[in-house]
C-alpha cells in the first residue's frame, strides 16, 4: 500500500542542521508518510544510505554529480509515491502536527486546488529564536484567477518553499520544477501551475520553523540571477494579466522580493555591478532612478502602478 504523503527532501552538504530537521520529520503524528532524500552534496558526510537502514519509509539516493536545487528537487519528486508532495528544506523544523494540518487543509479542496500552503511558526537561527511571525488567524482559498492577482501584487506569497503541500496530480499536468531556474524556480512553478488554472490554500496555522543562518541558499546566490528569474516571472504573469481581459494597468507591488530585499542584497556591490543587475527590470527607467523609485515606494508605503506593455 502506498503512502498518502511524501516528504521529500533534496540535501546539499546538510550538516549541521539536518539531524534536528529530519527527527522533525520521523517524528510526526500522523504516520502514513515517506521521506525520500535526494543528496546533491559535494563534500562527504555521515547521511548515508547506511544512516536510514534503520528507517523503513525512507527511500535515499546519492546523485551522481551536483545537480543544483531544483534538479535535485525534481529528482526526489519523481521517487515520490504519495498523491501528496511536502516539500522539505534540509534546515527547518516540524511540529509533530505539521503534515496532518496540511493533509487536512488540502482534503477539504476541489480539484483544481493544486497545492496548499501554511505560515511559519517562528524563524530560528541556529538554535536560538529570532522571532515570531503574525498573521491573521484564517483559512482560505483562492481559485486561479484570484491566485493570478495575488502573485502581481504580492509576488511569491508562500515565502519559504518548507510550507507547500503539492498535489501529485498538480504535478503531473504541469511538470516539475524549472531546471535552469537558481533561484525562483518555486515562484515560476507556482505560476505555472495558476496559468494551467489551479489555485491554492492557505491556512494560518503556524506548525513550521524556518532556519535563517549565512549559508541558507537564498543568501548565497549570484544576484544578477536572481534578478534576471524574478523578470521573467513578472513578464509571464503580467502577460497572463493582459491576455485575461483584466485592465492593462495593474497594480505591481515591490515588495521584498523585487524591491526593498532587493536593495538590502545589491548593497556593499561595486556600482558598475549594481547598475547591470537593476537593468534586467527594463523598467521605462534608468537603473539609477529606478533605485530612488524603489526607495520611495519603502519610505513613502506606497504601490506603483506600471504599463504590462512597457514592462
Amino acid at each position: 500500500m502506498n503512502p498518502k504523503v511524501s516528504v521529500v527532501i533534496p540535501i546539499y552538504n546538510p550538516e549541521p542542521f539536518f539531524e534536528e530537521a529530519f527527527q522533525s520529520v520521523i517524528a510526526q503524528s500522523y504516520k502514513n508518510f515517506e521521506v525520500i532524500i535526494s543528496d546533491d552534496s559535494a563534500i562527504p558526510h555521515k547521511y548515508t544510505n547506511e544512516y536510514f537502514l534503520d528507517y523503513n519509509n525512507v527511500i535515499f539516493v546519492k546523485n551522481d554529480g551536483i545537480k543544483g536545487i531544483f534538479p535535485n528537487l525534481n529528482n526526489a519528486i519523481e521517487l515520490a509515491n504519495g498523491d501528496f508532495i511536502q516539500i522539505f528544506c534540509q534546515d527547518d523544523v516540524m511540529e509533530s502536527h505539521f503534515l496532518a494540518s496540511q493533509l487536512l487543509l488540502l482534503e477539504k479542496t476541489d480539484d483544481k486546488c493544486g497545492f496548499g500552503f501554511c505560515s511559519y511558526y517562528r524563524l530560528i537561527d541556529g538554535v536560538k529564536d529570532v522571532s515570531e511571525t503574525t498573521v491573521n488567524t484564517e483559512l482560505f482559498t483562492l481559485s486561479g484567477k484570484e491566485a493570478l492577482e495575488g502573485y502581481i501584487e504580492r509576488g511569491c506569497m508562500p515565502g519559504n518553499i518548507s510550507t507547500i503541500m503539492i498535489k501529485k496530480s498538480a504535478i503531473e499536468v504541469c511538470g516539475g520544477f524549472e531546471e535552469s531556474f537558481a533561484y525562483a524556480g518555486d515562484f515560476e512553478f507556482i505560476v505555472r501551475l495558476c496559468i494551467k488554472g489551479y489555485g491554492f490554500a492557505f491556512s494560518s496555522a503556524k506548525n513550521l520553523s524556518v532556519r535563517l543562518h549565512q549559508n541558507r541558499a537564498s543568501n548565497t546566490l549570484n544576484i544578477y540571477s536572481l534578478i534576471k528569474e524574478l523578470v521573467i516571472v513578472y513578464r509571464t504573469l503580467l502577460a497572463e494579466h493582459e491576455t485575461t481581459n483584466y485592465t492593462s494597468k495593474t497594480v505591481l507591488y515591490i515588495n521584498q522580493n523585487v524591491g526593498v530585499g532587493l536593495i538590502k542584497r545589491l548593497r556593499g556591490l561595486p556600482l558598475k555591478r549594481l547598475l547591470r543587475s537593476l537593468s534586467q527590470f527594463r523598467y521605462p527607467l534608468n537603473p539609477l532612478i529606478s533605485i530612488m523609485m524603489m526607495l520611495w515606494i519603502k519610505l513613502t508605503k506606497r504601490k506603483i502602478s506600471i504599463s504590462v506593455k512597457s514592462f
